[in-house]
């Protein structure tokens, strides 16, 4: 499940060129591209923008140098962070900037927020500061393994199990072994237990 090795000329510069980005995605093996489609299916959801559209973005911030992918990191890793980066710059503006309108019934022309699906109830009391330290941790902590990366992703925004194996095409058996996979490396690094 890993995408080709891509030889790229060395260079002395810290990141890939354009072309080198661009060489590396024209490499990428069907499996490498079936999980950026999943990845960006799952970073699409709630924003206006299909999952299409967005790995599109992220490839053209990468050739456009918009982003720099550092050498040591793998093109598909970066483009994975660059949507999610896309993802959460997104939503951030939505929550400054709430898209208002003119309320129809009104005689006065009264400007209205439009709602839009913000967080449940439940997630205005959890520490923001706490739950985007753990989403660091975790990235950090898989970021090899990008089945884990995608479960992760999905459990983070409340998909159930099965929404994920739909989304990531997994058996039963698959995202049990995923979710052990998981579970070991987090009570290897936390033996106690996460503390925030």
């Amino acid at each position: 499940m890993t995408s080709k090795k891509v030889t790229v000329p060395v260079d002395s510069s810290a990141e890939l060129t354009p072309a080198e980005i661009k060489e590396a995605i024209e490499a990428f093996d069907t499996a490498t591209v079936l999980r950026l489609g999943k990845a960006a299916g799952y970073f699409s959801r709630g924003l206006d923008m299909e999952a299409n559209d967005l790995l599109h973005e992220a490839v053209l911030r990468s050739l456009t140098e918009d982003r720099t992918c550092p050498r040591q990191v793998p093109v598909a890793t970066f483009l994975w962070n660059t949507m999610r980066s896309i993802r959460s710059a997104a939503l951030k503006e939505r929550r400054l900037n709430p898209v208002e309108s003119v309320d129809p019934t009104s005689q006065d022309n009264v400007i209205i927020e439009a709602e839009h699906p913000d967080p449940s109830p439940e997630d205005h009391f959890i520490n923001a500061d706490a739950v985007n330290r753990l989403i660091r941790e975790m990235e950090s902590l898989f970021e090899d393994d990008e089945d884990a990366q995608l479960l992760l992703v999905g459990l983070f925004q409340g998909m159930t199990r099965k929404e994920i194996q739909t989304e990531c095409n997994l058996s039963d058996t698959q995202y049990d072994t995923i979710r052990k996979r998981i579970r070991r490396k987090l009570d290897e690094r936390y033996p106690e237990g996460w503390k925030s």
